[in-house]
């Protein structure tokens, strides 16, 4: 279909055209009502939404999960660096490592 304006004596109106078959032409409100008529009936039903959101929140469930087990992995893992480091600086400070030792792997 093709939208255009049309004039009356003083007003201007919408109306669309088919493409196919050019000697129909509809007045632009009589198809905006339909058009909102067939929305409303394909809008959700309340339990329909209920039940859309039970899955979604279902589904959600794993990623958060998964997420949360990646981040105590993390942390794990960030606690033994912090470790590492830890015992380093107390071995430097301990003058059980020199400083040229030190610098060395520090650079790399």
């Amino acid at each position: 279909m093709t939208a255009g304006w049309s004039k009356r004596k003083k007003n201007y109106y919408l109306y669309y055209r088919r493409l196919e078959h050019t000697n129909v032409n509809i007045p632009g409100q009589t198809l905006h009502e339909l058009f909102d008529k067939v929305l409303m009936e394909l809008s959700f039903q309340l339990y329909q939404i209920k039940v859309l959101l039970n899955k979604t929140k279902a589904m959600l469930a794993e990623p958060i999960k998964q997420k949360q087990d990646r981040t105590k992995e993390n942390m794990k893992l960030l606690d033994a660096v912090n470790e590492k480091i830890y015992t380093l600086e107390r071995r430097f400070m301990d003058n059980e490592i020199e400083s040229s030792t030190s610098n060395r792997w520090f650079q790399q």
